[in-house]
Formats: C-alpha cells, sequence, structure tokens
C-alpha cells in the first residue's frame, strides 16, 4: 500500500515502473497522490506524527492524522 508511505528514492524507482504501464503522472498532478511535508530545510521545526489511522473505501485511501506535535531541529 502507498497510504503513508515515505517517497524515498525505492519508492521513487517503483513509482517509474508504475508509470511505464499505467502512466501515471510521476509528480501526482492528475490527482493520483497527495503528501504532506513534515519536515524540509526551509521549516524551522519538524512535524512528528505520534498517531494516524488508515482507512480505505473501494480504491480510495485516507491517512488521518490523530495526534502530531512539532520538534525543535
Amino acid at each position: 500500500s502507498w497510504l503513508g508511505r515515505k517517497i524515498d528514492d525505492k519508492a521513487i524507482d517503483e513509482l517509474v515502473e508504475i508509470n511505464k504501464k499505467v502512466g501515471i503522472d510521476l509528480a501526482f498532478e492528475g490527482g493520483e497522490a497527495e503528501t504532506l511535508a513534515v519536515d524540509g530545510p526551509i521549516f524551522k521545526k519538524r512535524i512528528n506524527i505520534l498517531k494516524n489511522k488508515k482507512t480505505w473505501h473501494l480504491d480510495s485511501g485516507l491517512y488521518i492524522i490523530e495526534e502530531a506535535e512539532l520538534e525543535d531541529k
């Protein structure tokens, strides 16, 4: 499942293969996915997700953040 998955180098390699098979937009510009950045070089703090829930309805999923905190870097 891709729901809640970190997009790292391995995931990008898998997405490239999926793109070759079914033609998804690798930048998710076609609505294939939504992303959330929890840390970055311009962020003063990072978001730590402490509790989450994944739910599915047919072919659509939700990643619900139930508890999170800001952490100093």
